[in-house]
Order: C-alpha cells, then structure tokens, then sequence
C-alpha cells in the first residue's frame, strides 16, 4: 500500500505489567485489517508484538499460540473505529510462544507492533509509541 498509512497503533498500560492496545482506522474509508482470533485458550493476536526493555536487555513476545481450530481474524474496520486487546504481558511471557520464562521484574519500555502479511487486508507495519510498564516481582 501506498501513501498515507490509514491505521493508528496506540498503547497505555492499564495496570501493573497490562496494556491496552488499540488499532484505530484514521481514515474516511473502510480498512480490512487482521486482528484476533479466538484459539482453545483465548485470543490469540497473530498480527501484534511486544518488545520490552530494560537495562539487560530486549525481549520480544509473540502474542500467538497453538491451536486446533479458530475463528478467522480479519475485520474490515469503518472509518473512526478501532479494536482493542487487554494484554497480560506475565502471562504472554510464560506461553510456550515466548519461552515459558518469568518476566525480569521492574521497569520496562514496552514498544508493540502490528505487522500484517495476511491476504484481503491491510498490510504493512506499525508500531506504538513506547510506554512505561512496570513488573512485579
């Protein structure tokens, strides 16, 4: 896709080591975009990533995971709206996606992208300005 981007990516922690994330269409047209699919477990967010920093180091989680069967994820977005995950980054870290390891407790930057590659949909990448989360020990 060419010119302007027509999706925002926008985070905010909403609790000690959560994140709300928002994909918004910013544009006057509607967006098809890929968003969550329902796996045996919950929702599963194909399409986003979390990077998190601190002083030792970058660790990415992979909001994915194993599944038998799931819904299809693609939406088409009309102008304005958006959609919304509530991520429990303590428990994204301990699936089997991301290692299964406890996240190091304290502060971290946590930057989340959306990259989509799927067909019928936008495709591109974004990421959200980084905010603060902290992780309990």
């Amino acid at each position: 896709m060419t010119g302007t981007v027509p999706l925002e990516l926008v985070a905010a922690t909403s609790g000690r080591g959560n994140l709300t994330v928002t994909l918004t269409n910013v544009s006057s047209e509607p967006v098809p975009v890929w968003w969550e699919v329902e796996g045996p477990d919950g929702p599963l967010y194909d399409c986003l990533s979390v990077e998190l920093t601190q002083a030792g180091g970058t660790r990415t989680l992979l909001l994915t995971g194993d599944r038998n069967s799931s819904t299809v994820g693609r939406v088409v977005l009309a102008a304005g709206a958006g959609r919304t995950a509530e991520l429990d980054l303590a428990a994204w870290a301990r699936t089997p996606a991301n290692g299964g390891d406890e996240l190091a407790a304290g502060e971290h930057s946590a930057t989340v992208r959306y990259r989509c590659e799927e067909p019928d949909c936008w495709r591109g990448e974004l990421a959200a300005s980084p905010v603060s989360v902290h992780i309990a020990e």
